[in-house]
């Protein structure tokens, strides 16, 4: 009977990088949706005539998160998306830095962890880290 050789679970495969980018995405997503979820909230307690208005941001504001986290490429582009039609629809320079930007940030974090670099490239702790791995019994 053939050798075969022992295969990796992906979490182990994956580069610490990706890992990195992607998990600090998934915090920006969680900063991000819990301020404007807040605000949004806020907004409805305080405004009469503005409830739907807010109750439809926070909706697309948790859509976004829950898309970042679980399909993070779908996500990533529905972030960027999002914070260049915030940016197109606010020119208020506030809307940008608190609405455009942190989510155009966090898309482009999302899809850069998606990347697959060529093999070779990844970073020594990468590589440290496969090397660890127990070998199999043959």
């Amino acid at each position: 009977m053939a050798c075969q050789s022992p295969t990796l679970p992906n979490s182990l495969v994956e580069p610490v990088s990706s890992r990195v980018l992607r998990w600090t995405a998934r915090g920006g997503v969680v900063v991000w949706t819990g301020f404007w979820g807040w605000f949004n909230v806020a907004s409805m307690m305080g405004e009469s005539d503005g409830f739907m208005h807010h109750l439809e941001v926070l909706g697309i504001t948790l859509g976004l998160a829950v898309a970042a986290w679980f399909w993070p490429t779908i996500g990533g582009v529905l972030m960027v998306v999002g914070g260049l039609l915030a940016a197109a629809a606010f020119p208020n320079r506030a809307a940008f830095w608190l609405l455009a930007a942190p989510a155009t940030a966090i898309g482009l974090l999302l899809l850069l962890s998606r990347i697959q670099w060529p093999p070779g490239t990844a970073l020594k702790a990468d590589r440290k880290e496969v090397d660890q791995q127990p070998a199999a019994d043959h």
